[in-house]
């Protein structure tokens, strides 16, 4: 195969979120554009991919880095139990970091049942929650990327109490009004701190530095008098700390970002995307750069990436030395002025001095492991609180007019979204975890068959939490009381395909907690890179998954939860789109984007009455855009 140019302006590595995001940045700036991917799907390690390919995915983790105490399993299915194929053990290393082998995998792959709906599964590697304001939805919507994706509201968010319980979390002022099972004074506490969150007075210097020395949970308690349930929801379902040490300034940034957002879109702070979230996106932006003369290549192993000599330009000139890049099945090697890749191809192509990694700093030695599950399940988890609505089945009977007998059961819709939060050590005292514990934070997002994530008739659950690197625990370990919980809570649910009652056979859902069985379970624990952009070479960037906050009151060493990561992924986007095109662009498009702001001020219009000289009508002068990049929000 050959192309029909082979010197690009930018060579991306990896089609995942960030990349994607800067690919059609590029494109749209009239800057050529080639796009690289070892694999036959978009989006990399954000992909959303069908049974088949994540069962494949799964199984080719032997050899990938960052990936470890991968175990799948398909425990509805008749086939034989899971097996654990011949691997190193997951003994600590002498570098004190864990075995990246230990696996079991069922061995004849998915069963037939579910392979015949293989085409109707979307399973995220990277779920996440979309703030309805931010810098990913700006972007999107001023990209027009938005036109090619579809969302949907989280419809319910809730903290996990007790194997029989999880309480709804009132997270706007309409779901603190009709909250049933809150009284006047935790009513009021609730909204005098929601109202101090939302208006910044926190930010002030002279708070920042306490703020930042007390953990969230104990600042509600003691400065705000909060009684336990409400501590509860507020960190863990309103802020989504990811521990009980997790700063309160780092909490309040992420509770004003959630009340900012709610009543955009609807009752709820986050959109939910469809066809498995990330890697939609990141399709959709591959699909933009590509309107604008990005190519494409995928399915094509990068055998080598390395630094040309300088070369002579025309007439005499010497033009900089480029990146000379070899792809299997191309003629011809690829040349690029600049190299932007995801940390792991690069670490598959660590074959010069220019692509090595920098040593990391010591402070980031040791490190965070993610640690991630996937569940498909025949029916999801009822979102009702217990204590104000008791009703736990979607189902309802109702009676006959005429001689009151009972009229045949009205299914009620049941729920498409949910975020289940399990707080800190939460399992652990509710005897679910078999005296593991976990001291971490485990959000579980469900998302049904409208999200097109999954067939009709079943459920995604999405598991998360965070782990030092040198713990031996492994991922199914961490997980299993959640996974317990999940089960237990979805076994008082009736199955999103009930079978017809028969005749003369009463009805009662809630009288018998049914086993459920998953359809699928996969849990693994992967490896969170120091930082990115530690390449020796200043035209080579890494791009590190999952992206990391670099400024902020979030902490670097802390993961970034489901809703931080699509507006990281848009800032570590935008940081290299200024890089590669100059700071004098960026000056230009600010410049710019004041312009528009201010011919859109509604203080500027006068109204029906008339024109005058403030109705927003303004010289050629005023009005005239200089010409710049326009992509980001």
């Amino acid at each position: 195969m050959s192309l029909e140019k082979t010197h690009y302006d930018v060579a991306i590595l990896s089609t995942g979120l960030t990349q994607s995001i800067l690919s059609a940045a590029l494109s749209k700036a009239n800057l050529s554009v080639i796009h690289l991917d070892n694999n036959d799907y978009y989006a990399d390690q954000w992909a959303s991919l069908t049974l088949s390919e994540i069962d494949s995915w799964a199984r080719s983790r032997y050899s990938k880095t960052g990936i470890s105490h991968l175990d799948i399993s398909y425990p509805s299915s008749s086939s034989p139990s899971p097996s654990t194929p011949p691997a190193p053990s997951s003994d600590i290393d002498e570098d004190h970091s864990p075995s990246s082998h230990q696996q079991h995998e069922s061995p004849d792959g998915p069963p037939e049942e579910a392979l015949k709906l293989d085409r109707h599964y979307a399973l995220s590697l990277a779920p996440t929650l979309l703030a309805s304001t931010g810098p990913s939805i700006d972007t999107l919507v001023k990209s027009n990327v938005a036109s090619y994706a579809t969302f949907r509201l989280l419809e319910h968010t809730a903290v996990f109490t007790s194997p029989e319980t999880i309480e709804r979390v009132p997270s706007s002022k309409e779901d603190i009004f009709k909250h049933k099972g809150l009284g006047l004074i935790d009513k009021r506490k609730l909204m005098r701190l929601l109202a101090y969150a939302a208006s910044g007075d926190w930010e002030k210097p002279e708070n920042r530095g306490q703020l930042e020395a007390i953990p969230f949970p104990r600042y509600l308690s003691e400065q705000h008098k909060l009684p336990p349930h409400l501590v509860r929801a507020v960190a863990y379902g309103v802020s989504l700390s990811s521990s009980s040490e997790e700063s309160t300034l780092t909490a309040l940034a992420r509770a004003r970002d959630h009340l900012r957002s709610t009543g955009r879109y609807g009752n709820s702070a986050y959109l939910v995307g469809q066809y498995g979230g990330a890697g939609e996106l990141a399709q959709g932006y591959c699909r933009a750069s590509a309107v604008h003369g990005g190519t494409f290549i995928l399915a094509h192993k990068v055998k080598s990436l390395q630094r040309q000599g300088q070369e002579e330009g025309g007439e005499g000139e010497v033009a900089e030395s480029v990146w000379s890049i070899e792809v299997q099945g191309l003629e011809e090697r690829i040349t690029a002025n600049w190299v932007v890749a995801s940390d792991e191809m690069l670490d598959e192509l660590d074959d010069s001095p220019q692509t090595s990694r920098q040593e990391p700093p010591a402070s980031d030695v040791g490190g965070i492991d993610v640690v991630r599950g996937i569940l498909v399940l025949d029916r999801p988890i009822d979102f009702v609180e217990t204590a104000t609505e008791p009703e736990s089945s979607y189902r309802v009977e109702a009676e006959d007019e005429e001689d009151g007998a009972k009229a045949p059961v009205k299914p009620k819709t049941p729920p498409e979204t949910g975020l289940l939060v399990f707080p800190p050590n939460s399992l652990e005292e509710e005897g679910v975890d078999g005296g593991g514990g976990h001291s971490e934070t485990i959000m579980a997002l469900m998302m049904g068959e409208g999200t097109f994530s999954c067939p009709k008739g079943q459920y995604v659950f999405y598991l998360q939490t965070q782990i030092p690197s040198q713990s031996p625990r492994s991922a199914k370990e961490i997980l299993s009381g959640a996974i317990q919980a999940i089960l237990k809570l979805a076994g008082k649910s009736s199955p999103a395909d009930p079978v017809p009652e028969r005749d003369g056979e009463e009805e009662n859902p809630t009288s018998k907690e049914e086993e459920v069985i998953p359809i699928l379970q996969l849990v693994y624990r992967q490896k969170i890179a120091s930082d990115g952009h530690t390449r020796k070479d200043e035209r080579l960037f890494s791009v590190p998954f999952p992206p990391m906050s670099t400024s902020g009151p979030t902490s670097k060493t802390t993961p970034p939860t489901l809703a931080d990561l699509p507006d990281l992924s848009t800032n570590q986007a935008e940081r290299l789109f200024w890089q590669i095109v100059g700071e004098e662009q960026r000056s230009i498009s600010e410049r710019n984007a004041s312009r528009r702001k201010k011919r859109r001020d509604p203080s500027e219009f006068q109204g029906r009455g008339g024109r005058g000289y403030d109705d927003g009508v303004q010289s050629e002068e005023e009005t005239e855009e200089e010409e710049g990049v326009d992509f980001f929000g």
